[in-house]
């Protein structure tokens, strides 16, 4: 740790300060970590939402089409 001397200084000056410095030191990656999971949880149900939607809508695409050609049905939304 670079600023270890000056942290040590810290906890036997002043210990509520230290105390700060520790809990932000532990919350911050932590706080990151969440952030980022959260993210990613939140792109694979865009994805899922997405491919599912794309399904679906196919399905109505086929439905409409009755034989003919599928660039019909598409154009027709």
């Amino acid at each position: 740790m670079m600023y270890e001397g000056l942290v040590l200084y810290m906890k036997e000056m002043d210990e509520d300060r230290y105390q700060r410095l520790c809990s932000v030191s532990y919350s911050s990656p932590y706080d990151l970590m969440t952030k980022l999971i959260r993210q990613n949880y939140m792109a694979a149900i865009s994805q899922l939402h997405q491919a599912e939607m794309k399904e679906l809508l196919m399905g109505f695409i086929g439905s409409l089409n009755t034989g003919g050609d599928t660039n019909e049905a598409c154009t027709f939304l």
